[in-house]
């Protein structure tokens, strides 16, 4: 359910609090703290936030003793205590306050903590600070990515998902004042699944952030502005073209004000607006008739030279209202989906819909957006006059993934197949994706994917086709060979399809997660950005923060990963390929059901029930998810039944992947020899260590070998599997105990109350948690102890720890009382071996 709000805050900025500016605080008010320096002067742009942080450590100041004077109140007396003179905006100093100021600096030689703009710092006030040495410039930039995420969190008290943060960060550069009029209006913010998403226009009924930008651009000549729009319109625009239509001194001018950029993009030296905003109102004032003026004059400075490629030089020429031939049209559309920029294709394409040549590019480039229902308007028209198997594969595969119709999907292939002999390759690729996925009892034994890999020419058919690759390897069993292929460029896949290049990155992650590699695929997420540089679809951040849930749910950290999944399903919707849409909800429901949220684990099953058409081959997943939910609300008995049964079905299918996982499942909700050798039979399958731990923890459990059970306990915590070590701890404990051996089944119980340290995992019905002792040791027992265990004398571990003999010696009674053991002889069996100290990362540090 989406809801709209209008976010409405006092009008002095009151609930907007100073974030990303510790490291400043701190840095600058160490730097007051010594008389000998120079002050501090803060420059940045209007609205970086230069007055609040200003205020905030004049407050500082005055908490730390010092006389803080602002200049208004100053006055030669003020001697005494260290002084700390405070001065926002510097250099609005009229003449007679600068003369105060500097007397006030010989005379009692306060601290000077000043403010000023970017484009003030060489005004004379300015620098005759500099040059008497009573100041040194800070710059202050905007804030980062992630502290626009905190800022945003904090004001509209909840959420914002990671494509948003970044559109936000972007459009404002992290500009807390342009971020503020933005937010403040509202009327682009929506509350979805409890986050936050900002959607359309930049700039509509943003009024105060145009004002803001028009009042900095005020100053400007005519020339200036007119070169300033120059840049606007055409960014990123090489430089040399610029020269040619624009005065440099006027470049230079605007470069110095910090009103453009220069900087290399593709090997040339460009200009661009210094920020978005710039460039958003500068476009957004310009006349038509201005407009097609300045594209014209940028398409004459690039006659006959090398300036601008053969896609941008089409752009201005559109864009300055000329009529260009249809191949011209289709050709640069073309170049802009090779360079995987569907977006502008599609914008180019529209300029002359009616050609059918265009509008089977305008179709392509809608593909690559998962704009499924008008691409498929657009190929299903007779007008196109394209009956190549090209043009049926590309239709098929979006009647497929995107609008989930298998069985027209599968008329358009078998109609190409009659008309046109021989399959080419992208029709062979949209059969083996239709044969695989469309129905619920297909085989996969013979589905391998072709080697060499098919030879694709259009670049948005070939974007599948890794993706393709990588899936069926993924759910034949062969994780690990999925995580390296894609490491090395064996699968690969252009940017063109955005949502299948960002599908592939999400295989890599699954098969590392599989394949027993978790520490290794939460590394790798952990180091990427919410939203790739070149890519600005929900999809991709999506998948990411699908990615990020899926590491922590595997880790044990459950309450961790829930958010991550939330914030996936937010920002998809139901036109994006199905197995994205497939994955993110069903493992949202499983997560929720295991965080005991049965009602709405079964709101998002139905909804993903209504959207996927029955008898597609990843229907079951759905079957999964559904057993999950039921065993996690005690009917474990007739889940653990269902999920072996499912399992069959996976296996006889030679879908060893899924099929591993329900009868792993099954086996953790009872355990039967059996179905531990169904289990490891699967397991033959496979390349995944992961998956042969699993079958060791079936094949120990089953024949109630709890000294086996507790080492793959042990063995899922090194890989970072915590919540599945968890588990296997405490069914160790609990086989030692039945079976008699109670220091045993201690040594299991302490074990397993570490691991819940380690993982938020709920405890599962079908497993009785029993952390005995009652009392669980403490952490500093459990530190003295394992000191003991080692050998270590009372003395030293005294020492160490800075307490005394006695206290000491207090600390181990209690811990044998606890742990029902006599002596620090016996420490070591009930304890086992000292843990290593785990990261925030989840992985022992290096």
């Amino acid at each position: 359910m989406t809801t709209s709000y209008a976010v409405r805050l006092p009008a002095d900025g009151h609930g907007w609090p100073l974030v990303g500016r510790s490291n400043d605080h701190l840095q600058i008010s160490c730097r007051l703290e010594r008389a000998d320096e120079p002050g501090v002067l803060l420059v940045g742009e209007a609205g970086v936030g230069k007055t609040r942080l200003l205020g905030s450590l004049a407050r500082r100041c005055r908490a730390e003793g010092m006389n803080v004077v602002e200049l208004a109140q100053a006055l030669p007396g003020t001697a005494g205590r260290d002084t700390v003179l405070v001065i926002d905006d510097l250099d609005q100093l009229g003449p007679t306050a600068a003369a105060l100021a500097h007397r006030l600096c010989a005379t009692t030689r306060p601290r000077i903590l000043a403010t000023c703009r970017s484009e003030a710092v060489t005004s004379p006030v300015v620098v005759g600070f500099y040059r008497q040495r009573l100041v040194e410039a800070r710059r202050l930039d905007g804030l980062d990515r992630s502290a626009v995420a905190e800022l945003l969190s904090a004001v509209l008290a909840g959420p914002v998902d990671a494509l948003s943060v970044d559109r936000l960060w972007r459009l404002t550069r992290g500009n807390p004042l342009f971020l503020r009029q933005l937010v403040e209006t509202g009327t682009n913010l929506d509350l979805s699944d409890g986050i936050w998403r900002w959607r359309g226009p930049a700039l509509a009924g943003q009024s105060k952030v145009g004002d803001l930008v028009t009042r900095r651009l005020a100053s400007l000549t005519p020339a200036q502005h007119l070169a300033l729009a120059y840049v606007a319109h055409a960014e990123p625009v090489a430089l040399d073209t610029l020269e040619v239509v624009a005065d440099l001194a006027d470049l230079e001018f605007l470069e110095q004000e910090r009103l453009i950029q220069i900087e290399r993009f593709r090997g040339r030296l460009t200009a661009s607006a210094n920020h978005p905003l710039y460039g958003e109102v500068v476009r957004a004032a310009t006349r038509p008739a201005d407009r097609s003026s300045i594209y014209r004059s940028l398409v004459l400075a690039t006659a006959g030279s090398a300036s601008a490629t053969h896609l941008q030089t089409v752009r201005w020429r559109l864009a300055a209202g000329d009529r260009l031939a249809p191949a011209e049209i289709v050709s640069a559309a073309t170049e802009a989906l090779d360079r995987c920029e569907a977006p502008v294709a599609e914008q180019l394409a529209r300029h002359l819909p009616s050609d059918p040549a265009v509008r089977l590019v305008l179709a392509r480039a809608l593909v690559a957006q998962d704009k499924a229902v008008e691409a498929e308007g657009l190929l299903s028209n007779p007008i196109i006059g394209d009956p190549s198997q090209e043009t049926a594969a590309l239709r098929a595969l979006n009647l497929f993934w995107n609008l989930r119709r298998p069985q027209e999907a599968a008329e358009v292939i078998a109609y190409a197949r009659s008309t046109d002999g021989a399959d080419a390759a992208a029709l062979q690729l949209a059969a083996t994706a239709v044969r695989a996925f469309g129905s619920r009892d297909a085989s996969w034994h013979d589905l391998d994917a072709p080697h060499p890999p098919l030879v694709i020419q259009d670049a948005v058919i070939a974007g599948a086709a890794d993706p393709l690759r990588a899936y069926l390897a993924l759910f034949q069993g062969r994780p690990k060979l999925v995580a390296d292929a894609i490491a090395d460029g064996r699968f690969s896949a252009p940017r063109s399809w955005a949502s299948m290049s960002a599908a592939l990155a999400a295989c890599r992650i699954q098969g590392l997660v599989m394949a027993g590699r978790l520490h290794e695929a939460s590394e790798l997420v952990a180091g990427r950005d919410s939203v790739p540089a070149d890519g600005d679809g929900p999809t991709e951040a999506a998948l990411l923060a699908f990615e990020r849930g899926t590491c922590e749910a595997w880790s044990g950290r459950l309450g961790r990963a829930l958010p991550h999944f939330r914030e996936a399903k937010a920002l998809v919707d139901d036109h994006v390929p199905f197995p994205i849409l497939l994955y993110i909800g069903t493992e949202l429901a499983g997560c929720l059901a295991s965080l005991g949220r049965p009602a709405e684990a079964r709101t998002v099953l139905e909804e993903l029930s209504e959207l996927l058409p029955a008898g597609l081959a990843l229907q079951p997943h759905l079957e999964f998810t559904a057993i999950r939910l039921d065993a996690q609300t005690g009917d474990v008995e007739r889940s653990a039944a269902r999920a072996e049964a499912l399992a069959m079905r996976y296996q006889s299918a030679g879908r060893y992947t899924n099929a591993v996982e329900a009868f792993y499942y099954a086996t953790r909700l009872r355990p039967t020899l059996p179905v531990a050798t169904a289990l490891r039979s699967c397991v033959q399958h496979c390349d995944s260590d992961l998956f042969r731990l699993m079958a060791d923890h079936a094949d120990a459990a089953a024949t109630n070998r709890y000294g086996e059970v507790f080492a793959v306990a042990i063995a899922f915590e090194g890989q970072g599997y915590y919540g599945m070590a968890l588990e296997a701890a405490v069914q160790a404990a609990r086989l030692a105990a039945a079976a008699g051996e109670e220091r045993d089944a201690t040594r299991f119980r302490v074990h397993a109350a570490r691991l819940r340290q380690l993982c938020d995992e709920p405890r599962t019905p079908w497993l009785v948690y029993d952390d005995s002792p009652s009392v669980p040791l403490s952490a500093r027992e459990r530190e003295v102890c394992e000191l003991a265990a080692r050998g270590v004398d009372n003395d030293l571990i005294a020492e160490r720890l800075g307490l005394t003999r006695k206290t000491i010696a207090n600390h181990l009674h209690r811990a044998y009382k606890k742990l029902g053991v006599r002596g620090r002889d016996q420490l070591r069996d009930v304890l086992g071996p000292a843990p290593e100290r785990v990261s925030s990362a989840g992985r022992p540090p290096r």
